[in-house]
């Protein structure tokens, strides 16, 4: 949504603009100028997104999800789609629990179970 708001304001901007340069109105086509182009700039990073290491990244648009992941890194995608980030590393749980044997003893039993 954030794109296309930039998008039309750097239009609009710029073509208000060019009037005042055809009008002769210097400095005041140079703020439009500048205008129009952080406008564009911000509306360009709206199409960077970033996966950190150990990740990977899916994309959603309207809905439909890509086949494909993003790798980690920088990466280009639709502005008005969604990526959702999920860990990729090998996880591990440590559980220790202290049981009753048959005999009446208590033993320590340590579980360990890893993902990923």
């Amino acid at each position: 949504m954030l794109f296309i708001l930039l998008v039309i304001v750097g239009a609009i901007t710029l073509f208000v603009g060019v009037r005042f340069k055809k009008v002769g109105r210097k400095h005041e086509f140079a703020i439009t100028s500048a205008v129009a182009l952080l406008a564009f700039v911000f509306a360009f990073t709206q199409t960077i997104t970033v996966i950190p290491a150990g990740s990977v990244g899916v994309v959603d648009f309207l809905g439909m999800v890509s086949s494909t992941t993003l790798k980690p890194g920088v990466n280009i995608v639709n502005p008005m789609a969604r990526v959702i980030k999920f860990s990729i590393k090998t996880q591990e749980e440590k559980e220790i629990m202290k049981v009753p044997s048959e005999e009446g003893l208590t033993v320590a039993l340590q579980i360990e179970s890893r993902q990923g």
